[in-house]
C-alpha cells in the first residue's frame, strides 16, 4: 500500500480551510490548528515545509497568518505531498538506479517505476481546488 503521511494528510487539510477562508484573508496557524484539530506545533512544522515549497506565504504580526502563494486550480496534490513527505514509499532502485546492482535487468523495477508514474500522474492531475469540492459537497451531506 502506498504510505500517505500525516503530514501529508494535515497539509492538504490546512490548506483546504485557508483556501475555504471566507474573504481570502490570512489565516493563522492557531486558527487551523483549533478548527482541524491539529497540534499547533505539529502544523507549524508542516506550514515551515510549505513556506519552504513556496506553496504558502506568511505575513508576520498580530494579524499576520499564511496565504497560498498560488490559486487551488493551479496547486496539486503532488505540490503538496512532495513539499512535506516527499516521494512517496517505493523500492529505492525506483528512487535510486545506483542503490542495486540489478536495476538495468529487473523486472520487477519496470513494474514498481510503471506503477510510480501512476500515482504520480494521478496525483498531478487533482488539484486542491478539486478537494476543495469534495469538502464542499460533505458540507452538505453533513
Amino acid at each position: 500500500m502506498i504510505n500517505i503521511s500525516t503530514k501529508a494528510e494535515y497539509a492538504i487539510r490546512a490548506l483546504v480551510r485557508i483556501a475555504l477562508s471566507a474573504d481570502k484573508q490570512l489565516v493563522s496557524i492557531g486558527n487551523i490548528a483549533e478548527k482541524e484539530k491539529i497540534s499547533k506545533k505539529y502544523l507549524e512544522n508542516i506550514f515551515n515545509l510549505l513556506k519552504r515549497s513556496k506553496i504558502v506565504q506568511s505575513t508576520r504580526g498580530p494579524v499576520g497568518g499564511y496565504r497560498l502563494a498560488r490559486t487551488p486550480e493551479e496547486l496539486t496534490i503532488y505540490d503538496i505531498l512532495d513539499a512535506v513527505q516527499g516521494p512517496l514509499a517505493s523500492p529505492s532502485c525506483i528512487l535510486d538506479p545506483l542503490s542495486c546492482d540489478r536495476t538495468s535487468k529487473c523486472g520487477s523495477r519496470k513494474l514498481w517505476k510503471e506503477f510510480q508514474n501512476h500515482i504520480d500522474d494521478f496525483l498531478k492531475s487533482k488539484t486542491l481546488a478539486q478537494v476543495m469540492g469534495y469538502y464542499k459537497k460533505e458540507r452538505k451531506v453533513s
